[in-house]
This record gives C-alpha cells, structure tokens and sequence, in this order.
C-alpha cells in the first residue's frame, strides 16, 4: 500500500470514530439554574428570598422547556414557594455545561408547606431528534421538609409511568440526584417529566426543599 494511501485509510477511521463519539455525545437540551447573571438565566432578580412570589413557571435559560408550578398539566398548584437568593449552589453539584458559578447571590427554586404533599412540578420539554434521556439535578431538604422524590414521565399529560424514586435522608445539605435514563422518550415532539414530593411536616421554613441546577440531557440520533 502507498504511504498517502495509507495514510488516508488512517484519516477516514479517524473521521468516522469522531463521528460516532459526536452522535453518542450527550447535549444539554433544557437546563435551570434560577440566576440572572449574564453567566445563567434570568428568572427573576434573586435580591432577597420572595416567599408567595406570583411568578408560576419558569422558561429553561438553558435550551428550551418550562417548568410549571401553577395547576398547568396536572403541577401543584404550590401556595408557598420562593426563589432564594443565598441558598443555591452555584458551582456546587451539577453545575457546568455554562450554568452560572455565581457565588455571591446564587439563587435556587424553594418549595414548602406540609400541605403541598404529593403536588407535583411538571416539565415539559422536546425529544425530536433525540433519544436516551437523561435527568439530574441538585436538591436540599430541610430539617422537616420534603425529603421524598418520586419521578414519572408521559407523552400526553395523561398516562404517567412511574419510573424511579428517592428518599433523602441527609439534611440541609445539596445532593445530586441522577434519574435512570429514559427510552420510552425517544424522538418524542412533546414530552412530560414531573416530581412528586411528599414528606414536609410541617408548615413554616423548615419544610422547604430546594432545587438548583436542574439538566435535562439526551443524545442526538441525527
């Protein structure tokens, strides 16, 4: 065999391996990390904890996707939730793929009140075009909040298939949470995702949880 031809067999391999570890490559489709920093989103101005704020759901500052808190699809409705301006994570857990690294006013979406058990905050986002999702996000429990995390998914809004859980027993610390894969969302022009949370006791602050830094991922199948 010629050395240029050689050498050209050599280039084409390369060229295909490339393109294999593209496509298998994992992109952030919808992400949440609650800031207004030019380096993260822009939920609302984190300049104080906003207990009963009206805002009721929130566009993805990363990709495309809403989260809803307000009744929309089968989602709450929460009477307490809040955005708290010194209690997120910022370059903690699950951060990166340009979420902000702001630590001076991180901010992170608070939800309370042992009379939101078994509400749900639903998202809803799109598959088209890829396949093999993938979930994780961080989350601090309260001394009596909600420290149980139930995880379903649907194509309509309808039929909801459960498909994994989590008990957290660890307070007052942020833990990442990672949410098996999921097949059933391939190529799926409207998808549905929702947390369920039970085990708040009580009714005042320490009944929040907290969630920050939230990643929805999939893979093309372009």
């Amino acid at each position: 065999m010629k050395k240029s031809n050689y050498f050209k067999s050599i280039l084409v391999a390369l060229s295909v391996a490339i393109s294999f570890t593209n496509i298998s490559a994992q992109k952030l489709i919808a992400g949440w990390d609650f800031q207004t920093s030019t380096t993260g989103g822009t939920a609302i101005v984190p300049t104080k904890d906003m207990t009963n704020f009206t805002q009721n759901l929130f566009v993805a500052n990363f990709g495309s996707g809403t989260l809803y808190l307000d009744g929309t699809y089968g989602s709450g409705p929460y009477k307490v939730w809040s955005i708290t301006s010194n209690n997120g994570v910022g370059d903690w857990p699950n951060a990166g793929d340009g979420f902000s690294e702001e630590q001076k006013n991180p901010a992170a979406l608070a939800i309370g009140k042992s009379v939101n058990n078994g509400k749900s905050i639903v998202f809803k986002f799109s598959m088209k075009d890829f396949k093999n999702l993938a979930i994780s996000y961080a989350t601090l429990v309260a001394p009596n909040g909600f420290n149980s995390q139930t995880w379903a998914f649907s194509k309509d809004c309808k039929i909801w298939v459960d498909c994994s859980s989590t008990t957290i027993d660890e307070r007052n610390v942020f833990k990442l949470v990672k949410v098996p894969a999921i097949s059933t969302l391939d190529n799926v022009s409207e998808a549905f995702f929702k947390i369920t949370l039970n085990g708040a006791t009580t009714e005042d602050g320490t009944s929040q949880v907290r969630f920050d830094n939230i990643k929805f991922k999939a893979t093309s199948i372009k």
